[in-house]
């Protein structure tokens, strides 16, 4: 979670000498869009998404009350990830929608959001003062039921079309999540 959360929805300029940041992020996305694939296989159990609960919940728990300090990049993070992997804003490079590297993202980010939901709803984090709460976290960002709409609009007209099975399943995985 650690180049996702000090990305934080920067503009990202990669050092041009050595591929070690870049690949970090992407690695980080890569784990992360496993993660979703391998938790809505037939038969799978959801232990991975368990555990990036736990991670998640452990992460704003070392960061006590100024939580804010890494939940508020982490959703930069993925509302520009999202946005990005999904064209929703118009941009002057156009992304295939189904690159590795993006769908990755997509996929990744979906993962971490639909996480995220379920950080901090617990009864005991609920009665602690100062401790991270996903609902206000989500009403000061830029997660709106009009983002969430859009997306799955784009999402659903992605699987339109020639794509291929790989693609298509990511997208239809990702399309539950945004649900």
């Amino acid at each position: 979670l650690d180049p996702i959360i000090e990305a934080g929805g920067r503009e990202l300029e990669w050092d041009t000498s050595s591929d070690y940041e870049k690949n970090r992020y992407m690695t980080a996305w890569q784990i992360l869009a496993k993660v979703s694939e391998a938790s809505n296989e037939s038969g799978a159990s959801k232990g991975g998404i368990r555990a990036l609960k736990v991670a998640l919940t452990k992460v704003f728990e070392d960061a006590g009350s100024s939580h804010g300090n890494v939940s508020k990049p982490i959703l930069k993070e993925l509302h520009k990830v999202a946005v990005s992997s999904l064209e929703l804003e118009e941009q002057g490079d156009s992304l295939s929608l189904h690159s590795p590297d993006t769908t990755a993202k997509r996929c990744g980010a979906w993962c971490l959001l639909d996480a995220l939901t379920d950080c901090g709803g617990q009864k005991k984090a609920a009665q602690q003062q100062g401790s991270f709460s996903a609902s206000k976290a989500f009403k000061s960002s830029s997660f709106d039921s009009e983002f969430l709409a859009s997306s799955w609009e784009k999402l659903h007209e992605m699987t339109r079309g020639e794509v291929s099975t790989q693609s298509l399943s990511s997208t239809i995985i990702t399309s539950r999540q945004c649900l």
